[in-house]
């Protein structure tokens, strides 16, 4: 038991030591407030990453919390985004994510089973899919841009971007300035 006990700690020390060893790369924030988070439609969402997923393509890594006392149903396609081009669109629900990603290269070289199991897994892929967040339940999720739209090349050469909650601007987000920059 004492070993146990050990060896549990040793693991919480370590993940918390390389953690703090390898933070992220750039941290995101909303050029108005400095800030990372956002409410939308009763959902606070933490923007913690934008890069490349390998089924979601070019997209946002969102932690979302319910700070309310009832499940609020969570839509990506509710969340859209204004490029520096002026397009706005929407985020992909699970099944346009699914048959987007059916139409890469990466899925047209594998065999029709395959192909199937591929589509199952991203449709059912809870970090994609719609749904409720229960109260003060921590849930990350992807928000997808896709493959087959203007999202080609490097993430950062997209930010920075422009969030909308249905047609309520959230504001502009990008990297975080930090005190070295």
């Amino acid at each position: 038991m004492r070993i146990a006990c050990t060896l549990a700690l040793l693991a919480g020390v370590s993940s918390a030591a390389l953690a703090q060893a390898n933070p992220p790369a750039h941290l995101l924030a909303f050029e108005a407030s400095g800030a990372d988070t956002a409410t939308c439609n009763g959902v606070r969402m933490q923007f913690v990453d934008f890069r490349t997923d390998m089924h979601g393509g070019i997209g946002f890594v969102v932690r979302l919390t319910n700070t309310g006392s009832q499940n609020v149903e969570f839509d990506p396609t509710k969340i859209r985004v204004e490029m520096a081009s002026g397009r706005r669109m929407s985020f992909l629900s699970v099944v346009e994510l699914a048959s987007q990603f059916m139409q890469t290269d990466a899925a047209r070289g594998l065999d029709n089973d395959r192909r199937q199991i591929e589509q199952r897994d991203i449709e059912s892929d809870p970090r994609f899919t719609a749904g409720p967040v229960r109260p003060w339940v921590p849930v990350q999720k992807f928000l997808a841009l896709g493959w087959g739209r203007v999202t080609r090349g490097e993430p950062a050469s997209y930010l920075p971007l422009t969030l909308y909650c249905n047609r309520q601007a959230m504001g502009r987000i990008n990297f975080a300035r930090t005190g070295s920059n």
